[in-house]
């Protein structure tokens, strides 16, 4: 019988081991792959609000579908509408030489739509032209860009697109609100920045004999020394004298007698700091700095003085023609010249100092400056500039 036991026993041990070798074997858990280096992607512009947002880190089984908003959902369409026009049509002041070709390839890089420029010396310029356009029933014009841009704004002639544009949703990012010229019916988008300052000649001025207050210019020792910008074809002058008048940092005495030591009123900037830069004066009263920068740049010894009783800062603007033949593909360009690709390219391409904050000042070094008590125009100031302008108040006031 114990045989037939051990026998048994032996049978038994022997199935066992069979099922443990033929019973599957686990499988590893899975081990993280080995981690790779990759090079970090070149720097690109901030992204608009219209842009995708990143999505939420809830479990996907709870997250809500995605959906756009109603706004970009509108600003899609018009986006599409724009491609499809093709082209956009700009009247422009200050978009010559670099900015001619900077501007017009960047934005048909990122949205093909071309840009087809027609520059004048001062938006006021291409006002009758496009009265005319209205007249006859043929516009060309779709937008207009200037330091004077808002002198157009006369009933009927700009379309709003302020509401639509996704670059205004943004909050925080503004050096000077776009919409301060035209809050109410939002016409008129401030794009870029222009400080009013006087200029020396280095040459001729130590920075210790620069003068430091608006009150240093009533010295004899300045008379004959200091030209400025016609204001009969400039309205830059009105705007910048008008907050200075208003503070009472000057009146109507102080301007007559700056004007007796005047040597010299030039009808342009250019020929200002031309003017300036060859010794022919020693100071450039109250003028932009849009102008200065290519005379800087060639080693001109012009620079910008600060007066601390206040310095003015001016908006350029850009407006949409009521009519124009492209009205979409007007609204992208507005929009884009607000989003930090836009100012971007046109501060590189001119030199200036933009409306947002987070993109660098783009003026060369030497144009910059430390301003002690910053007066920014407002939209009252601005028409209220022009109507001195159109009154030519300041040749009346000095009898010219």
């Amino acid at each position: 019988m114990w045989k037939h036991g051990f026998v048994w026993s032996i049978l038994v041990v022997i199935a066992a081991l069979l099922m443990v070798a033929c019973a599957p074997k686990p499988v590893p858990p899975p081990t993280a792959a080995p981690a790779t280096t990759v090079a970090a992607a070149p720097q690109v512009p901030v992204p608009t609000m219209a842009s995708p947002t990143p999505a939420a880190t809830t479990p996907v089984s709870k997250q809500a579908t995605p959906t756009a908003s109603p706004d970009d959902t509108v600003w899609a369409k018009i986006v599409d509408a724009a491609k499809k026009e093709g082209e956009v049509n700009v009247y422009s002041q200050a978009w010559a030489g670099d900015a001619s070709l900077a501007i017009p390839k960047a934005f048909k890089d990122r949205y093909g739509i071309t840009v087809k420029l027609i520059v004048g010396s001062s938006p006021s310029v291409f006002l009758e032209r496009i009265k005319t356009e209205k007249r006859t029933g043929q516009i060309v014009a779709d937008m207009v860009e200037g330091g004077d841009a808002h002198l157009l704004n006369e009933p009927g002639m700009l379309v709003s697109s302020g509401d639509i544009l996704p670059a205004l949703r943004e909050r925080a990012v503004w050096l000077v609100d776009p919409m301060a010229y035209d809050s109410k019916k939002k016409t008129v988008s401030i794009y870029r920045l222009n400080q009013y300052s006087p200029f020396i000649n280095t040459n001729l001025v130590k920075p210790v004999e620069a003068p430091s207050s608006w009150k240093d210019l009533l010295d004899p020792k300045w008379k004959g020394k200091i030209i400025m910008d016609d204001p009969v074809v400039q309205s830059g002058f009105y705007k910048a004298a008008l907050p200075l008048l208003d503070r009472k940092i000057w009146d109507e005495g102080y301007v007559k007698t700056v004007y007796g030591q005047i040597y010299r009123i030039e009808r342009t900037a250019e020929e200002s700091f031309g003017t300036l830069a060859r010794g022919e004066s020693s100071l450039f009263l109250t003028t932009s700095d849009a102008a200065a920068g290519r005379f800087i740049m060639e080693g001109a010894p012009v620079r910008p003085i600060d007066m601390r009783e206040g310095m003015v800062f001016i908006g350029a603007s850009v407006v949409a023609i009521n009519g124009g033949p492209n009205p979409n593909a007007t609204s992208v360009l507005l929009n884009w010249l607000l989003e930090p690709e836009g100012q971007t390219v046109v501060g590189k391409a001119r030199g200036n100092q933009m409306v947002r904050r987070d993109v660098p000042d783009f003026r060369p070094l030497g144009a910059q400056l430390k301003v002690t008590n910053p007066i920014f125009l407002t939209g009252e100031d601005a028409d209220r500039a022009t109507q001195l302008y159109k009154d030519r108040w300041f040749n009346k006031l000095v009898g010219r």
